[in-house]
């Protein structure tokens, strides 16, 4: 793996932050997902995932202190 990779990797997380204000969940998950490029069941497999961490904490921090004060 090239030392480049993670160079752009952390370059797009960061304008991605600054842009949304969201983190792309660290610095290397850009360079996660480009390896996969060609591999899309897999890419869709790690959004999907994400998708449903993200609806089960939402649903979460109703009842429970998550994140910070409540």
């Amino acid at each position: 793996m090239s030392p480049a990779l993670f160079s752009i990797g952390i370059v797009i997380s960061t304008v991605f932050w600054w842009v949304t204000g969201l983190s792309a969940g660290g610095l290397v998950t850009p360079v996660y997902l480009f390896i996969f490029i060609e591999q899309p069941l897999r890419l869709l497999y790690t959004w999907g995932v994400g998708l449903v961490t993200f609806l089960i904490l939402n649903l979460l921090q109703r009842y429970l202190i998550l994140y910070g004060r409540k």
